[in-house]
């Protein structure tokens, strides 16, 4: 449980990782990322396409299920009906900015949806609400390593999450209301959530004080040995040249926000996937027509193969 908690609960942060090299106990820095892209759906074991992943972007996890259970003439006309609600403007035309929003929103009820399983799992007492004490219980577990305990890094780190903690509070009672739990959960949601974090992995990496992130800086003095780099640096770097878009060899606050709590890029690349396998006749706009009929698209595929229910059709 008490790692399920810990994954689910994808903490956003600088974690002080106590490993032993050579019999001797060596920090290593590492930042972990807050990801909570559905992207191992996206393609299959194979690397082609997950046409499931699409339905569920659109539909969210129950609906599309939903779909699967009910007759094509019934999910036609509920795709119709929810087609209508993404089109804000009621022009009867998808814009991207619809799509992206009717996505987005979507994939907020899926982020809350995880967060109350787990929000529930941690409230102990059953208060509806979670404080710190029982935060920390399923975090690092009833009891903690001595050692880890008494480390500066560690403490650094307590002391970053009880801040946090602390702005999610909204109401300062001391505990979390489930609203206020998915602020915590989710800070790259939330401005004065996020910009707290990048400031703390800045502060903590940035040794030189000069407000940028040198990759030596990220990795500290671990990952050589005889000379050559490790295997983990070369993957390191190669992230770390991917987020330095400027080439100057280090990370400033954007760029290291852009690592640390990468925005949730993959709904603007499934908004421009879905307009472009339905805009039929290519002319840069998403009717709710061509909607429509691209239904296996949206709705999902009854048919077991992801086949195309108009090559049965053709069949029969």
């Amino acid at each position: 449980m008490e790692n399920q908690s810990r994954k689910a609960i994808g903490l956003v942060c600088l974690i002080a990782i106590i490993s032993c090299v050579s019999g001797e106990n060596q920090e290593k820095i590492s930042v972990k990322t807050h990801v909570d892209a559905p992207e191992e759906k996206h393609f299959l074991k194979n690397g082609e396409h997950n046409p499931e992943y699409d339905s569920e972007m659109f539909l969210g996890r129950d609906r599309a299920t939903l779909f699967k259970e009910l007759p094509e003439q019934e999910v036609k006309e509920r795709l119709r009906a929810l087609l209508h609600q993404v089109d804000t403007d009621n022009d009867k035309i998808i814009s991207e900015r619809e799509m992206g929003e009717w996505l987005r929103g979507i994939d907020n009820k899926r982020l809350a949806d995880d967060a109350k399983v787990v929000f529930k799992d941690m409230d102990d007492d059953k208060s509806n609400s979670v404080n710190f004490k029982e935060l920390s219980k399923h975090t690092y577990g009833d009891t903690v390593d001595e050692d880890i305990a008494k480390s500066e890094e560690f403490n650094k780190y307590v002391t970053r999450e009880k801040r946090k903690f602390a702005l999610a509070d909204i109401d300062n009672n001391g505990e979390l209301s489930l609203d206020e739990f998915v602020t915590f959960q989710h800070p790259e949601r939330h401005q004065h959530l996020s910009d707290v974090v990048v400031t703390d992995v800045l502060t903590e990496i940035d040794k030189n004080n000069d407000g940028f992130v040198e990759f030596s800086e990220m990795i500290g003095e671990t990952g050589h040995s005889d000379g050559k780099e490790d295997d983990w640096v070369k993957n390191e770097r190669k992230e770390f040249e991917k987020y330095d878009t400027n080439g100057d060899g280090k990370l400033d606050t954007s760029e290291l926000k852009e690592w640390v709590i990468p925005d949730r890029k993959y709904i603007d690349e499934e908004v421009r996937h879905l307009l472009e396998e339905a805009d039929t006749d290519s002319d840069g706009r998403l009717r709710i027509s061509e909607a429509l009929a691209h239904q296996n698209l949206l709705a999902g595929s009854k048919l077991t193969d992801y086949g195309n229910l108009n090559i049965l059709r053709e069949e029969l």
